[in-house]
């Protein structure tokens, strides 16, 4: 029973003991339900050495109130997280298409999450004109072919760049 040892358990303790035997027989049911996706050797454990572990980890651990939001959700808002993550997972961290070829290193961790947010509600002609001058900062400070892949993803987008 995994579930048992998931949650924190003094909560579970407060929780269960005073649960009549119906709450007790669905908590039950619920423990069978998680158990597969809970227990140590399961594909996204914290034992697990899988690239799918290593992503939900990273996920986890920058944004644990992912799972208030996942478990209190619309089923529409978590179908768009959803696809959200399986692009990030398949188009940049399964791929590792961003590597040496990456902005993030150029921006200073300081300003980073206001940018993400700019960019995220700019119009495309702001963030045109934002990769615009990017890759020309980009090409005046690399003349390797990483710095060439960032000034090209920079100006016509990650998907057109390839």
């Amino acid at each position: 029973m995994e579930l048992y040892t998931t949650i924190d358990s003094t909560f579970l303790y407060r929780w269960l003991r005073y649960a009549d035997q119906r709450k007790l027989l669905q908590f039950d049911r619920l423990a069978a339900m998680l158990g597969n996706y809970l227990c140590d050797d399961a594909h996204c454990s914290y034992l697990s050495l899988e690239t799918a572990a290593k992503f939900w980890r990273n996920l986890a651990l920058a944004f644990p109130e992912l799972i208030d939001f996942l478990a209190m959700s619309s089923e529409e808002d978590r179908g768009q997280f959803v696809h959200i993550v399986e692009v990030l997972y398949r188009n940049f961290f399964l791929t590792k298409q961003i590597g040496e070829d990456n902005l993030w290193s150029h921006i200073d961790w300081k300003d980073r999450a206001a940018l993400m947010q700019w960019l995220a509600i700019a119009s495309q002609e702001e963030r045109q004109l934002f990769g615009s001058m990017i890759a020309d900062g980009v090409r005046h400070n690399t003349a390797d072919a990483a710095g060439e892949r960032l000034a090209r993803k920079a100006v016509v987008g990650f998907y057109n760049a390839h």
